[in-house]
């Protein structure tokens, strides 16, 4: 018994000396991290240290032990009350956390904060005791509070003191009042507010029900839980329209009541699965056309919210977004961005004249030094057809003339009209072979096998020019 007076006497002379060095020194972030002023506090048998201000960002949380055997109080450096517990919260006035009022929701905190502290109780006052009577083991989680005042009363007098605090807190908790009205909601239909989450409504008035994430507001982006007329009810087991022998299921709906208010019946088509709303008739569709594009928005949930069909840039012809461009409209040309097989439609303007070069391939160069001059000229026909389309088609009318080289064999395969080879673009080729005299015209359509096609109704935007000469 000696001994242990003796050791106890050596470690609370070493205590207190640690902390008036901390203090003499003003090293109180030596003992309480963050803190950068401090003082002693002395009670009758004990010292404690207590830290007056923290450095900056941080604030002070003051804890209250209801031990006999720890100070009865201690304070800390905390970034963020809230993490200590829900009902703290920063007074950036006064650099301390300070508690709010809470709600009924409480006590279910309540409950688990008394088994927490029962549990460290017994693990530190009486450990051994505990774990070997009657092989009781103490689980926070599996002790209701009734039987934690049951065992509090029974195991030592520690307990007795613990059971009070207990009971303080449950009459502090019995005094707090729900919250009635909340800044965060409109829901005039509901009774009492999440006070965690004052948005969300916990109990609805009578002839009201609670619907979870019912209303989803677009200012904050999140869903709301709300309370609904119990006529709602009738809405949730209700089904979207299927139309007989369709592939494309509607997905999502919107109801309402008949003239009559009686029945539930649908409103409107919101969403449908692998498919969109086509608004000019309300029905899903697989393709929205010409001039259309199909869009999809997503939820919180990455749920589909809606589908529907949506109207391209007014310079469009097709489009995958309003504003990225798949063809264009008469007198507009595709202007091409970054690789992208989708751009902006832009308006065709004046005039162009340009001569591009063809020899037969016999060598392979590097795509980046053909350019179509005399000393790079292009290696097909193709090639050279695709390059006069890109260039002549900023402008209002361009001639665009390509040149073969003579004594060497030139040739093209034959395209069917329907593989979208030079798509919409209205040219005609004047073809001279071997220095005739004679011209040989070839519509787009007639050129690629379609010999149907009438010359005369041919409207002519861009003109390729292609003779055959002899070069030195």
């Amino acid at each position: 018994m000696r001994k242990f007076c003796l050791q106890f006497a050596l470690y609370f002379i070493c205590q207190l000396l640690v902390i008036q060095q901390a203090e003499t020194q003003d090293q109180c972030s030596d003992i309480i991290n963050g803190c950068q002023s401090c003082q002693i506090e002395s009670t009758s048998d004990r010292f404690s240290l207590k830290c007056l201000e923290c450095q900056s960002g941080l604030s002070i949380l003051t804890q209250t032990h209801i031990s006999g055997d720890l100070r009865n109080e201690f304070s800390l450096c905390v970034p963020d009350c809230a993490r200590a517990h829900q009902s703290f919260s920063n007074n950036l006035a006064t650099s301390m956390c300070t508690c709010n009022k809470i709600n009924l929701r409480v006590l279910q905190g309540v409950v688990k904060i008394a088994k927490i502290v029962i549990v460290l109780k017994v693990v530190l006052l009486a450990r051994d005791k505990i774990f070997n009577r009657d092989g009781l083991t103490l689980l926070s989680n599996q002790i209701a509070l009734i039987q934690i005042f049951k065992y509090a009363q029974t195991v030592t007098p520690v307990s007795q003191k613990m059971l009070q605090y207990v009971h303080s807190v449950m009459a502090e908790a019995s005094e707090l009042f729900p919250l009635t009205e909340s800044e965060l909601s409109s829901d005039i239909n509901c009774m009492i507010f999440d006070f965690e989450k004052q948005y969300n409504c916990l109990q609805c008035k009578p002839g009201y029900y609670l619907n979870i994430d019912g209303y989803f507001n677009a200012t904050t982006n999140r869903n709301q839980d709300i309370c609904l007329s119990s006529q709602w009810i009738f809405y949730l087991s209700k089904q979207c329209n299927q139309e007989t022998g369709s592939l494309i299921k509607t997905l999502k709906c919107s109801l309402k009541l008949d003239s009559n208010g009686v029945d539930v019946i649908q409103d409107q088509i919101l969403a449908c699965l692998d498919g969109y709303v086509d608004s000019k008739t309300g029905q899903c569709v697989t393709n929205c056309g010409i001039g259309r594009y199909g869009s999809t928005s997503f939820n919180y949930k990455s749920m589909i919210d809606t589908s529907q069909c949506l109207d391209c840039d007014s310079s469009c012809y097709e489009c995958s977004s309003q504003f990225e461009c798949k063809s264009c409209k008469k007198g507009y040309f595709l202007n091409l961005i970054d690789g992208k097989n989708t751009g902006t439609c832009l308006l065709k303007e004046g005039q162009f004249e340009s001569t591009i070069y063809v020899q037969t391939r016999y060598k392979l160069d590097t795509a980046g030094i053909i350019d179509g001059s005399i000393v790079n000229p292009y290696l097909s026909l193709q090639d050279a057809l695709t390059a006069a389309y890109i260039l002549g088609s900023p402008y209002e009318s361009a001639t665009i003339t390509i040149l073969l080289f003579s004594n060497q064999s030139h040739s093209m395969i034959r395209y069917q009209s329907n593989l979208g080879i030079f798509k919409n673009q209205g040219w005609l080729i004047y073809l001279r072979i071997k220095q005739s005299d004679a011209l040989i015209f070839l519509d787009r359509d007639s050129f690629f096998g379609n010999h149907s096609a009438s010359l005369g109704t041919l409207k002519l935007k861009l003109k390729i020019i292609i003779f055959q000469e002899k070069f030195t």
